[in-house]
């Protein structure tokens, strides 16, 4: 009897270990869409609490000229981005899901935008190929085992040199994350 108990309760013991374990996912890989565009990305861990996320997509930019109106931009992108997901002992200790990377994160985002594939509506636009770095701070949370949900806010400069923003050189860049994404693994 007293074996069978200690089966037991080491059992529920390594199972409550896995499920609210401190650590970040091995990997993720899933896509994601926001008001303006779509991306598919993965996240890979490094340590506890460190990840590298990259993702490939189009970003979609709505821009302004004063006779034109507005008009939207469509960028191919790819980031990579070091990831610190600093809240999760705290979320396990509240009791909150954690599964899936389920936190606070702080980043520093690589963005490249290249100028091959890029979309506007309006032809007189030359769209410059962009190097950007621009530090991150966000939340992902999960519906379900499978959807998800991140936001975010950063700002940032471009660090290419090439690129000219409405006459301006060394613009302060915004970016802002309001995104659903699915799990595929």
């Amino acid at each position: 009897m007293k074996s069978k108990t200690i089966l037991i309760v080491l059992c529920i013991g390594l199972w409550l270990n896995s499920t609210f374990s401190q650590e970040v996912e091995k990997s993720i890989f899933g896509v994601q869409t926001g008001f303006l565009g779509v991306w598919v990305n993965h996240e890979l861990s490094l340590n506890h609490h460190w990840v590298l996320h990259t993702e490939f997509g189009l970003d979609g930019v709505l821009s302004r000229i004063v006779d034109n109106g507005d008009f939207p931009i469509i960028l191919p992108m790819v980031s990579f981005q070091p990831r610190y997901y600093y809240n999760l002992p705290k979320r396990q200790a509240e009791m909150k899901e954690i599964f899936d990377n389920s936190g606070n994160y702080f980043a520093i985002n690589f963005l490249y935008y290249p100028n091959f594939l890029s979309y506007s509506t309006q032809e007189d636009i030359n769209i410059k190929n962009g190097l950007f770095i621009m530090p991150t701070w966000g939340i992902r949370r999960n519906f379900n085992r499978y959807f998800y949900y991140e936001l975010g806010a950063g700002a940032g400069f471009n660090i290419s040199g090439i690129s000219e923003i409405q006459g301006k050189e060394g613009v302060l860049i915004y970016n802002i994350l309001a995104r659903v994404g699915y799990k595929i693994f």
